[in-house]
């Protein structure tokens, strides 16, 4: 392409581009907001931690099944991985 020309992205995909760099923010934000109530659910900095090292492995899980079905990781998948991170507390006994 000669240096005269260029190209963007505007309209639908441009706002999906942008999407698509805020939902690794987002993830990271959730994680850090699922540990502090976890943190003061359990009243212990430790038990948190425990409880999200299984969140990879969820997090593979879900991907790896999404793979499986051919399936693109849009809105929907975003928003399992989230609810994913929350479901990992369990009750205290």
């Amino acid at each position: 392409m000669p240096e005269t020309m260029s190209f963007e992205w505007t309209g639908t995909a441009y706002q999906e581009r942008q999407a698509g760099r805020e939902a690794q923010i987002i993830l990271v934000l959730s994680l850090v907001v699922v540990f502090l109530f976890l943190a003061a659910q359990y009243e212990s900095w430790t038990l948190p931690l425990v409880i999200l090292l299984v969140v990879p492995l969820a997090f593979l899980g879900a991907l790896g099944a999404q793979a499986l079905r051919g399936a693109p990781i849009d809105l929907y998948g975003q928003i399992g991985l989230v609810t994913l991170i929350g479901s990992r507390r369990r009750t205290r006994s």
